[in-house]
């Protein structure tokens, strides 16, 4: 039955990103955030939809991610925004993952990260809503800013939780709807580094590293 959910899953997701807002249709949309309730995401992680992010196609892009975040200072802390299972937490070097913060609003993704990882620390929260005294040399969104009605808002919200020369890292799957998510930071931020990926299966991903990400 999981195989079964998981291939329609697929099948229209597919579909979406062909006619949809991510396909030919997109380029005629106005930008809008996805906004998806936490029990169809739970739904999701419960089919296996998203067993797809620990797979080969998938390493270059958490393996550029975990790079910036490596480049900070020893034993950086980090906070992954939607971290999902917590997949980046594999990643990153030792000291790295000591400081590891994931944050994600799927109950059963959060439960799933903290079965399979020893360390780290894995928080269930609305990330729209999240708040914390805590300071992080590094801020990741892998996938998930464009989720945000206003992604630029939330960015410079979660900036104001960045230590000194902190960083945030956002990664977006290349589409039709995410270029016009990019043109909106853009008018807002300055990214200090841009690169590109592309995988077997023709995936297409672009990562930005911004350094004391505010207005």
């Amino acid at each position: 039955m999981k195989t079964l959910q998981r291939t329609i899953t697929d099948v229209t997701r597919r579909l979406n990103n062909r006619l949809g807002e991510n396909g030919v249709v997109g380029w005629l949309l106005p930008y809008r955030g996805l906004a998806i309730p936490a029990k169809q995401w739970d739904r999701e992680y419960d089919s296996g939809t998203w067993e797809r992010l620990d797979t080969p196609g998938e390493v270059g892009r958490y393996g550029v991610i975990a790079a910036c975040c490596r480049g900070m200072a020893p034993g950086p802390r980090i906070l992954d925004v939607g971290c999902g299972e917590g997949v980046l937490h594999d990643y990153l070097i030792p000291a790295a993952q000591q400081e590891y913060t994931g944050l994600d609003i799927s109950a059963t993704a959060i439960s799933r990260a903290r079965q399979q990882r020893n360390s780290g620390k894995f928080i269930v929260a609305d990330s729209s809503e999240f708040e914390t005294n805590e300071r992080f040399d590094a801020i990741v969104f892998n996938e998930c800013l464009y989720y945000f009605d206003d992604p630029t808002s939330e960015m410079a919200r979660y900036a104001a939780m960045l230590n000194d020369n902190g960083i945030i890292v956002v990664s977006a799957y290349a589409s039709p709807r995410t270029h016009r998510f990019w043109a909106r930071l853009q008018r807002h931020f300055r990214h200090d580094e841009e690169i590109r990926l592309q995988n077997g299966a023709g995936g297409r991903w672009t990562i930005r590293l911004y350094r004391g990400a505010r207005p």
